[in-house]
């Protein structure tokens, strides 16, 4: 480059020699989130009980709010005490989750703003994507090249009965069943967009290029998984000097 070319670039004042912020094209100031709960919790001598719900959401650091991650969440615990020798625990846990991702992920987003030179601009004069630096900044536009929508569910519960012995002092028995399960719904779209070039004579622009294809993938996922355990404890103590303990589990689990 001439020192006068090298001055165009630097004043940034004519179009031909443009000097581009792709940092400040590509990322954000900040990436909003916000996160809020309330919850509950009281109960009596004879039952206790806790309740939460939840919200949290979050944008990505990348410019055009393209992407996003969203989650609710509630829990709930209630212990009940029967009687002197029953005790009965319920959990129960459940969120969703939601996901709005660009088609590319960010450690290809921030190749893409890498492989940017400054001394192209990313789109010719009517507002089509140059095809200088490979098109690259397309993929800021889920529009034009696609998205990946990711939605999953999360549910657990778990039941707790505690029984003491009341004819055997020091024995008790324990049974826990918990029930967990996970779904999982993916939709990946991909799209083939077109790469421009700036005619100066006709003042218009001309395809010269395309990247990426067409292309749809839908993507679903379960699992569940059941655990029972069950155990008998022993604890004593005698003369206040001796501790006698013993326990019997036994565990069965399917997924």
């Amino acid at each position: 480059y001439t020192e006068d070319e090298i001055g165009k670039f630097r004043e940034g004042t004519d179009p031909n020699y443009p000097n581009f912020d792709y940092y400040d094209y590509f990322v954000r100031d900040y990436a909003p989130q916000r996160q809020q709960n309330i919850s509950v919790r009281g109960g009596s001598e004879s039952i206790r009980y806790f309740f939460l719900l939840g919200e949290s959401k979050q944008s990505s650091m990348w410019e055009g709010d393209n992407q996003d991650y969203s989650k609710y969440n509630f829990r709930s615990n209630v212990d009940a005490k029967i009687n002197d020798n029953l005790d009965i625990s319920l959990i129960f846990g459940a969120r969703t989750e939601e996901r709005n991702n660009l088609i590319q992920d960010s450690y290809l987003m921030a190749s893409c703003l890498q492989y940017s030179w400054p001394i192209f601009a990313p789109k010719t004069p009517d507002r089509k994507i140059a095809s200088t630096n490979y098109g690259l900044t397309a993929y800021l536009d889920k529009d034009l090249t696609g998205y990946i929508h990711d939605r999953r569910n999360v549910f657990n519960g778990n039941l707790t009965i505690n029984y003491k012995i009341p004819f055997v002092h020091g024995l008790s028995a324990r049974v826990t069943a918990s029930r967990d399960m996970y779904f999982r719904e993916e939709k990946q779209w991909l799209k083939k967009y077109l790469t421009y070039t700036w005619d100066e004579a006709a003042q218009t622009s001309n395809v010269v290029g395309s990247r990426g294809t067409n292309s749809l993938r839908l993507s679903d996922w379960k699992d569940a998984a059941v655990r029972l355990q069950g155990s008998l404890n022993y604890a004593r103590s005698f003369s206040e000097k001796h501790n006698v303990g013993a326990l019997l589990l036994y565990e069965e689990f399917e997924s």
